[in-house]
């Protein structure tokens, strides 16, 4: 896939889109390329997930820095930093919002990114169900992610963390097989082994407890 195939996203989404004029992003400290995606392309119209995306952008200060909010959960914001428009999720009453708030390099990237994670889990046909399907659509879709921007996907990053909500169904059943290898010290808790495994695969474990079923 090309960098700049913005077709793949406006045909998997069937174009549904919000439409920005260039007078209205002149308001903002966006460089070229957001400007550019957001003419020929835009951000959808309809929550994805829990997101909700803008159709006027606002202009917020988070702990004295300005950002563009250009989405919102119930939980935080969306945001792009001024002049490299960086994509930022903002989770509100963190103490420290900006820990582990780097989602990705462009919004284009980031629609990228919601656009093949989507794509990938309309091929699991029981993903809301099986907590096996749930974990491998997970793993996929981190390693395609780790393709474009391998620097997005890390512990308890903005991705990282949405994937782990596909993931945490299965390492509750291998429940056993993670209290082995903490109970060793290899890990400090579950969390980080349960990270360890969705960036890397249970083939990691192997070195810290041998093969298992």
């Amino acid at each position: 896939m090309e960098k700049m195939d913005f077709n793949f996203i406006k045909e998997f989404w069937n174009d549904e889109f919000y439409r920005y004029s260039s007078e209205e992003l002149e308001k903002y400290s966006l460089n070229t390329e957001t400007k550019s995606f957001l003419l020929k392309v835009g951000l959808l119209k309809f929550n994805y997930g829990s997101m909700e995306f803008m159709e006027t952008f606002e202009v917020k200060d988070y702990n004295d820095k300005k950002f563009i909010k250009i989405g919102k959960t119930y939980a935080g914001d969306l945001c792009l930093n001024e002049v490299q428009n960086q994509v930022f999720y903002f989770f509100l009453g963190q103490e420290n919002i900006f820990e582990n708030s780097y989602c990705n390099s462009t919004i284009f990237e980031y629609s990228l990114f919601e656009t093949i994670s989507a794509k990938i889990a309309n091929t699991y046909e029981k993903v809301e169900d099986d907590p096996l399907e749930s974990y491998m659509c997970a793993r996929e879709i981190i390693e395609e992610f780790k393709k474009i921007n391998s620097e997005a996907i890390y512990p308890y990053s903005y991705w990282t963390d949405a994937m782990y909500q596909y993931a945490i169904g299965y390492f509750y059943d291998k429940h056993d097989k993670f209290e082995e290898v903490v109970r060793t010290g290899k890990y400090k808790n579950f969390e980080e082994a349960h990270f360890d495994v969705l960036l890397n695969g249970f083939e990691i474990l192997e070195n810290k407890i041998g093969r298992f079923e």
